[in-house]
């Protein structure tokens, strides 16, 4: 778990990530045993408990959600409060794609997350998705239910 003060340095960072993890793996194909399922972000307030490493709040039980339960092949999923604080340049070119999850009885939207230049993995986002991935920013509001929507 990373804490960020910044929402779009946080999503930047999981991007970076995911392409660091793809560019060792092409290195060390022979040996290279490290598997990440997914990355996940949400926005809010914290309770830390000073001198530990204890850190309560919705946003650890719900990036722990996307990225850990939902998440897939390295997904990178991001919430509502997430995707509307992103700003900055690094952005243009990334793609995002609406979804609806329902896990734990608690249904949520979150935001699958394409760099600049990234391809689609095969997970299961993105193949329920690749036709829907548009511009950062360009996206209609969601309404209804979509099609990636999972128990």
């Amino acid at each position: 778990m990373y804490i960020f003060k910044d929402a779009a340095k946080a999503a930047q960072c999981m991007i970076e990530l995911r392409r660091a993890c793809h560019k060792k793996a092409n290195e060390r194909a022979d040996d290279w045993n490290v598997k990440v399922v997914g990355f996940g972000a949400h926005k809010g307030k914290l309770l830390f408990v000073e001198g530990t490493d204890l850190h309560w709040g919705d946003p650890v039980n719900t990036s722990s959600k996307l990225g850990e339960d939902i998440a897939e092949d390295e997904d990178i999923l991001i919430t509502v409060p997430v995707y509307e604080a992103l700003s900055g340049p690094e952005f243009d070119g990334c793609l995002f794609a609406p979804q609806q999850f329902i896990k734990s009885k608690v249904e949520m939207t979150a935001y699958s997350v394409l760099g600049r230049g990234d391809e689609p993995h095969h997970s299961r986002a993105a193949k329920v998705l690749a036709g829907e991935y548009r511009p950062w920013k360009s996206l209609e509001p969601v309404t209804g239910k979509l099609d990636g929507e999972f128990e």
